[in-house]
């Protein structure tokens, strides 16, 4: 979820080169929408974007039982160590500031879809 259409275009297309899957929104309105639709593994979102901000869109993935499990990856160009603590607090997996490297994004998606396997290979061996 991104507003800028340079950024979302240019990450798109990355994470694609990389092997995801990626499904894209220009607002948080929007982005919520599909999530709650598709129910990704990661949802990689702007904090400041028309409509709905990355911080109620974690309020919102992280109140409904049927997103609460999603990694949700805070990609912006605030760089204050309060906002990132904020976001985290929320229930943000991770906070990366822009300008984004895309390697160092691929490799967090990476890191949080291989912990998020890890705990459900734990939870159908319980």
């Amino acid at each position: 979820m991104e507003d800028s259409p340079t950024v979302l275009t240019v990450v798109k297309y990355f994470l694609e080169l990389e092997g995801f899957a990626v499904l894209a929104a220009s607002d948080g309105e929007e982005g919520l929408k599909i999530a709650c639709r598709e129910i990704p593994q990661v949802v990689v979102s702007d904090l400041r974007m028309p409509g709905l901000d990355g911080m109620d869109l974690i309020r919102e993935l992280r109140a409904s039982e049927a997103t609460r499990e999603i990694a949700i990856i805070i990609l912006t160009s605030d760089d204050r160590v309060e906002t990132e603590e904020r976001c985290l607090s929320l229930g943000a997996d991770d906070y990366i500031v822009k300008p984004v490297e895309l390697r160092r994004l691929a490799a967090r998606i990476k890191a949080l879809l291989s912990r998020s396997e890890g705990r459900a290979s734990m939870h159908s061996a319980a």
